[in-house]
């Protein structure tokens, strides 16, 4: 029985530490910011284009000897596949760089608010004409006025779209669109990089789902295993401790050792006498305690008189005298000490007669 108390409170520990459910992230919705650019040049008509007119760039090369106009087509697109709202401010910047040098903004697209509620899509498009022959006379005017000529210039197309994606509680800021580079040297300019940039996030939430175990076959919650191992083990405990409590001896003190652990509980309430008291008219009490109750109330002494057997505890007023006893011989022979205390009472009180 022990070994199985043991058994069932090492399963239990072991239940209450394992845990009683997971965590898991669920993907409630999954949004997607993508900005594309697509161009093209119009060139003059040349060995390579005889007609001329808008042309794709071959390996991104538009040079300065035949081309006249940059077009730029810019596209932003919001998708989820939730609806949402977008909320903020878009802009398209040009940036003129020489590197280390000085930079100049020319605003394409000027600074414009938006807000899109709920829709799983939002597109912004938008399209552009760079003169390229005032780009090239800029440059050179600049380098005419410093006198300072670099080494490449940078032409930054920057599409800026700043807000909010919201949904729900769910909130996130629109991510940064990285410039789109266009590098002049050599009396060309080539573009670099990609033409696109994507970034996606995933809304997530919480859940708590509670974990199953299965124990001889039967697959209930951790829960419900903690408390049914935890009710079995203090049942087992319980039946233990009281086995163990019928199967242990009930302890036995000797006579002499009953009359000393009662002589030493109540010392220092009586005063002891060297012969029994004499007695008038006697009352017996079946509890010390009543006799000590007695004493308070009555503001008399305690008389102790001490037997083979037995303690005798006396009080006397000036009418009876009260008294208890205390011995095994008492209790299992009929009150042989009381009787021996009447005769000690009776020699004590013809030898006080006599003299």
């Amino acid at each position: 029985m022990i070994i199985l108390t043991i058994v069932m409170s090492i399963i239990s520990i072991l239940l209450w530490s394992h845990p009683a459910s997971t965590v898991t992230s669920v993907d409630m919705n999954e949004i997607t910011q993508e900005t594309k650019l697509d161009y093209e040049v119009k060139v003059l008509p040349h060995l390579l284009h005889p007609s001329g007119g808008w042309v794709k760039p071959e390996q991104g090369l538009i040079f300065d000897a035949v081309s006249t106009v940059l077009k730029l087509k810019l596209t932003t697109e919001f998708s989820s596949r939730q609806p949402i709202t977008w909320t903020g401010e878009e802009e398209v910047t040009l940036s003129l760089v020489a590197p280390d040098l000085w930079k100049k903004d020319i605003p394409l697209r000027a600074k414009k608010a938006f807000e899109v509620k709920e829709q799983q899509q939002y597109v912004i498009t938008g399209s552009y004409e760079i003169q390229l022959a005032e780009l090239l006379d800029a440059m050179e005017q600049v380098e005419n006025q410093l006198r300072i000529s670099p080494a490449e210039y940078v032409l930054e197309v920057k599409p800026r779209v700043t807000g909010l994606m919201i949904h729900g509680e769910y909130r996130k800021a629109i991510a940064e669109i990285p410039p789109f580079v266009f590098k002049h040297r050599n009396n060309m300019f080539t573009f670099e990089g990609e033409q696109a940039f994507q970034s996606s996030d995933v809304e997530t939430t919480q859940e708590t789902m509670a974990r199953p175990i299965e124990l001889a076959g039967v697959e209930l919650p951790v829960t419900a295993w903690r408390y049914g191992s935890t009710a079995a083990a203090l049942l087992l405990l319980i039946y233990s401790v009281r086995l163990l409590g019928r199967d242990r001896p009930a302890t036995r003190y000797s006579s002499t050792e009953r009359l000393e652990r009662f002589e030493r509980k109540y010392e220092k309430r009586w005063i002891r006498v060297a012969e029994p008291v004499p007695q008038q008219a006697t009352i017996r009490l079946l509890k010390m305690e009543e006799l000590l109750k007695l004493a308070d109330e009555r503001d008399l002494p305690i008389l102790m008189y001490r037997m083979e057997h037995s303690l005798h505890c006396y009080i006397m007023d000036h009418r009876n005298t009260y008294w208890y006893s205390f011995g095994e011989d008492d209790q299992a022979h009929g009150h042989n000490d009381d009787r021996a205390v009447q005769s000690h009472v009776v020699a004590a009180s013809h030898s006080s007669h006599s003299s």
